[in-house]
């Protein structure tokens, strides 16, 4: 045990005035409680091996979905209305959500249950729901993935579920088509029926020419031109709303390209064309040699030909690049979209210009011709502009019918699920996670106990919570009735903590020597009073003359201790019923006298405080080299903070594992508001090893030879100590 802590300091602050956490108290933590850690990380680490070697295993099978994310085509004839809109393309995210519905689920166990072999499933629609997990892997492909303890029905299961939502999507799309082939068939009827409807009116207008009635004739003629410009304004609102939306849709095909780029590579032409000639050049230089020597200028020629050849062969690749192309589906549901617009643009224009010309020549017809004769030829006009109308529809119907036969549905299956794989982590990974896992819990618990815990327990965590010097640590006694325990057991490890408290007292007043001190602490039960018995029994072995003073005037133990008397003491003295040198009593220590308490008095703090105290202080510093003065408990009673502003020094007694910092601090902040001088701190009840081996080195010395040791087993004190 050191002679004397230094003052480190206290824990470094915020601006805020809170401790601040560094890195050096996380490893003191971790050291203080590594038995604790090292629990935490063994039970840790065998919870997740044993749960990992006894999991059961998870098999796994994915199947991949292409999502054709373009809506199909669709055509408008006439302006589209508010409640008219063409169909939105549908998110990828919410294809992902259409994979997995209980009435895809559904159909997925009716599936499952009429297959034949090892693809026949018996499960559930929950089942199916827990084990069907679907993920969007690209812009355009969703990842089905069933996962179960089963490994004979995942890879079904993904399958099922690919094709079931596969034919689902099939089905929309039948659907928006249908929309589309159903509004065309609707167009058709409507168009028909206004053929019909012209025809008939034209019979009758030729069935009825034998019959003339001017007046009528104008009438009517009137309310067929009113009736024209009321279409004609029609016409044109409409053909203007379509010539609108041409620019939008113009730009839409655009901004597409009728095909897009597949990226390929092909064997170089070039290459093959020179690989041909260089045999072709082999064969003629062979013919050469066969006739002529190497030096001959024709197998020369040859010869420097084929080693052209061949550095032109080395120098060129072997494959090039290979434009191939295929349809684009936006660019035909552009093309689509803007041919139907344009197919109505024409159909208006040529409905506005046949209403133009039906006005042009009812104006100049009506007063040279019948009237019947230009009813009839408007009638022709219309049933012409029909007749070619219904001719676009049918042609429109025709190539939706194309469209839709050629359209294989909104989505497909591009990978199937083979072999289940496992996807159970192998133990060594599972054992190290634990381990981590198991220090990582360790720690942060260790921290967080350390938190909750603010009791001082150790000397170093004196110094630094409190900014006191450490004037010595007593270990915790075994024998908690032996008191006085540097005169029952002076070779103990506790004795000698005492020594070196007295020793580090000398030490500390070489430079500010001191007669009296207080022994304060700051709730009961601290080991107050032991500490000044046996630092009194101590100071009196080195020859020093000591006057242990019990004023504790509420639980009086010194002059039990001593066995002395109680009864007679301080409290005679403060009142004036005896003097100081009858109330002082000799212990059995020489050196050491004890001035008890005497009776009990109903008002301890005010003879505390009373000018006569002071007076009896500086007698008995006049009659000992040490005064030491037994207090109560300074959080609850104002005596002892009373008496630190008497006396020279003030010691503070704190437990280890009892006191809070809070309350050495309270305490600390008491003394020196009452001007009085804090010598340092002496942690008692420390649970140390130390004296264990104290112990054993006492131990082995007397079973060897017999050591002749002074009367007290100590020395005098330098000339300097406080007697100085």
């Amino acid at each position: 045990m050191a002679a004397v802590a230094q003052v480190n300091g206290a824990l470094p602050r915020n601006e805020a005035g809170r401790t601040r956490l560094e890195v050096r108290d996380i490893a003191r933590t971790i050291q203080k409680r590594r038995w604790l850690v090292l629990l935490v990380l063994v039970v840790v680490t065998l919870a997740g091996g044993l749960a990992g070697a006894t999991a059961p295993k998870h098999y796994a099978a994915t199947s991949l979905v292409l999502v054709h994310l373009s809506p199909p085509g669709f055509f408008w004839l006439e302006p589209p209305q508010q409640s008219q809109r063409p169909p939105e393309q549908i998110a990828i995210k919410t294809q992902a959500g259409l994979v997995a519905t209980l009435d895809n689920c559904r159909k997925t166990v009716e599936e499952l249950a009429k297959k034949e072999g090892p693809e026949r499933v018996a499960c559930s629609i929950g089942d199916v729901l827990d084990a069907v997990n679907v993920e969007v892997v690209e812009p355009d492909i969703l990842r089905i993935m069933a996962s179960s303890t089963h490994r004979d029905w995942v890879v079904p299961v993904a399958n099922t579920v690919a094709e079931v939502y596969v034919g689902a999507a099939r089905e929309r799309s039948r659907g928006t088509f249908g929309e589309a082939g159903q509004f065309l068939d609707e167009q058709i009827k409507t168009a028909q029926g206004k053929i019909d409807s012209l025809s008939t009116q034209r019979l009758g207008v030729l069935r009825g020419m034998g019959i003339a009635d001017l007046t009528q004739e104008v009438s009517s003629v009137g309310q067929l031109q009113g009736q024209l410009r009321l279409d004609r304004a029609k016409v044109m609102e409409d053909l203007a709303a379509t010539r609108r939306s041409l620019p939008v849709l113009r730009r839409a095909v655009a901004e597409e390209r009728p095909t897009e780029r597949l990226p390929a590579m092909q064997a170089n032409p070039q290459r093959e064309a020179l690989q041909k000639d260089l045999s072709d050049r082999y064969r003629e230089l062979t013919t050469l040699r066969a006739h002529y020597t190497e030096e001959n200028p024709l197998v020369q020629e040859a010869l420097e030909g084929v080693q052209l050849l061949e550095s032109r062969l080395r120098g060129m690749p072997e494959e090039v690049p290979q434009n191939l192309y295929r349809p684009n589906p936006k660019y035909d549901d552009a093309i689509s979209r803007l041919r139907a617009a344009e197919a109505q643009e024409q159909g208006l224009t040529a409905q506005l210009e046949t209403i133009n010309r039906s006005l042009a020549d009812l104006s100049n017809q009506a007063q040279t011709l019948p009237p019947r004769v230009s009813n009839l030829q408007r009638i022709d006009e219309q049933l012409n502009a029909a007749r070619q109308g219904l001719q676009r529809l049918l042609q429109m119907q025709q190539e939706h019918l194309l469209r839709e036969a050629s359209r294989s549905g909104l989505a497909e299956v591009v990978d199937r699920a083979g072999a289940a794989k496992t996807l159970q982590a192998p133990l060594i990974r599972t054992l190290v996670f634990s381990v981590l896992l198991g220090l990582f819990c360790g720690i942060a618990l260790a921290m967080l106990l350390e938190a909750l815990d603010d009791t001082i327990r150790s000397p170093d965590e004196v110094s630094r919570q409190t900014g006191l010097p450490l004037l010595g640590a007593v270990p915790l006694l075994e024998d908690t009735g032996l008191q006085v325990i540097t005169l029952a057991a002076p070779q103990s490890a506790a004795s000698e903590a005492y020594r070196t408290l007295r020793s580090s007292i000398y030490f500390t007043l070489t430079d500010l020597p001191a007669r009296s001190f207080v022994i304060a602490s700051s709730i009961g039960g601290e080991g107050r009073s032991t500490v000044a018995a046996n630092l009194g029994v101590v100071m009196a072995h080195v020859g020093q003359s000591v006057i242990l003073v019990d004023s504790d005037l509420r639980k009086p133990v010194q002059a039990t201790l001593f066995g002395c008397d109680p009864a007679h003491g301080l409290t005679n003295v403060l009142v004036g019923e005896a003097s100081l040198e009858d109330a002082l009593q000799e212990t059995t220590v020489p050196g050491l006298q004890l001035l008890a308490t005497g009776p009990l008095p109903p008002n301890p703090a005010e003879l505390i405080d009373s000018a006569r105290m002071t007076e009896l202080i500086a007698e008995l510093t006049q009659r000992a080299d040490v005064v030491i003065f037994d207090s109560p408990p300074s959080l609850l009673l104002a005596d002892g903070v009373i008496l630190s502003s008497k006396v020279d020094r003030t010691i503070l007694i704190a437990e280890s594992g009892k006191v809070t910092i809070e309350a050495l601090r309270e305490v600390t902040r008491l003394v020196e508001h009452a001007r009085g001088s804090l010598l340092g701190v002496v942690l008692n009840k420390y649970r140390t090893p130390a004296g264990r081996y104290y112990q054993a080195y006492f131990a082995e010395e007397a079973s060897g030879e017999a050591v002749s040791l002074p009367e007290h087993n100590d020395t005098p004190p330098p000339s300097d100590t406080p007697s100085a």
